[in-house]
């Protein structure tokens, strides 16, 4: 059987779909996804409840948004260059600390629009 005819118009339009996955977190192995809880952020528009995919691969650089470890805790912060005491610091109630330990570098803040959840 043989068929003639033309293609659709719109074939040469269609694109492939966006894959989130690969996007965001392109290395997956490395990548680990927060949930923000809490206000102090919002200066770096972080709101609470809001989706930090974070990368541990990465390395910071002054003015990085880090997932850092303090007092056995995870604190979402930006961290700064400190040429004084050559070393990261970030600024935890009201006074500027050394940074130790880092977890992550924050790639990408998912939040919702409109009050809805995630």
């Amino acid at each position: 059987m043989k068929t003639t005819g033309f293609a659709s118009p719109a074939t040469e339009y269609e694109q492939e779909r966006l894959d989130f996955n690969r996007v965001l977190r392109p290395f997956p192995a490395a990548e680990f996804e927060f949930r923000f809880k809490g206000n102090d952020m919002e200066e770096h528009h972080i709101q609470n409840g809001d989706l930090l995919i974070i990368d541990r691969s990465k390395k910071p650089k002054d003015g990085s948004i880090v997932v850092l470890i303090h007092e056995g805790s995870f604190l979402c912060r930006q961290i700064l260059f400190s040429k004084k005491w050559k070393c990261f610091v970030f600024k935890h109630q009201n006074r500027w600390e050394r940074v130790y330990d880092i977890f992550g570098v924050a790639t990408y803040n998912i939040h919702t629009l409109s009050g809805n959840d995630l």
